[in-house]
């Protein structure tokens, strides 16, 4: 479900594949420090919590969209990238009030609020599946995060 942005010429999708199997695979106990070695997890929150902050639910945690994964070489670590936060600020409110899009859990997903594409979207969010940000499959509500959905560059 990614899309190269960078390298497209080499078929090499190893380093991706193993920061997902991480992710996915990985004890709870063990996975801060298996992830710290090949993620740069400030990058990450601090994505996150500005997605938050401004009520961005065209992200990963919205649609797991709208963002690019970096493998810097400097550090051979991944680091996250927001990318079009255009709907952030209620912009994009999915049918909440300003006052529910206040009180969002900081866990708040679509999946959570059992919610599929938003109204009058196709399935996976906007662009459909494999749409801008790689969107999850037909009928997806990305219940089963963390997946591949991005734009990767290595």
């Amino acid at each position: 479900m990614f899309e190269k942005q960078s390298n497209e010429e080499a078929d090499d999708w190893s380093d991706l594949v193993g920061l997902i199997a991480v992710l996915n695979r990985t004890p709870a106990d063990a996975l801060r420090t298996r992830l710290e070695a090949i993620l740069d997890v400030e990058s990450v929150l601090t994505a996150l919590a500005l997605d938050n902050l401004t009520a961005n639910l065209d992200s990963y945690a919205g649609f797991g969209q709208n963002y690019y994964i970096y493998h810097r070489q400097t550090d051979n670590r991944f680091v996250w990238i927001p990318w079009d936060p255009s709907l952030a600020f209620g912009a994009l409110n999915l049918g909440l009030s300003v006052d529910e899009m206040k009180k969002l859990s900081l866990t708040w997903t679509i999946a959570s609020a059992g919610m599929g594409a938003a109204p009058g979207m196709p399935p996976g969010g906007p662009g459909g599946p494999g749409g801008p940000g790689g969107a999850g499959p037909s009928g997806s509500t990305r219940a089963h995060w963390p997946r591949g959905c991005g734009r990767s560059r290595s």
